[in-house]
């Protein structure tokens, strides 16, 4: 399992803030916990909630895919 620092990640984020944001340099782990009305779902350092698991699935499907863009889309810098 990869470990994430997310103080360093939050700080190489804050520095290109209102520039494009920095590409993925290694995958981040990711913790899914089923709860009673959906699931919360870590990656690296962010938190997400979902209610239904095919919206969870797509999410991860795209972020396997493409990475880059997909900090890019549920991360505005």
């Amino acid at each position: 399992m990869i470990e994430d620092n997310c103080e360093e990640t939050e700080r190489a984020r804050s520095t290109v803030r209102g520039g494009p944001p920095p590409l993925v340099s290694k995958w981040h782990s990711v913790t899914i916990k089923k709860v009673n009305n959906g699931f919360i779902v870590e990656v690296g350092c962010k938190t997400f909630v979902s209610v239904r698991w095919q919206d969870v699935a797509s999410a991860l499907a795209n972020y396997w895919t493409d990475p880059n863009e997909v900090e890019r889309m549920y991360l505005k810098f």
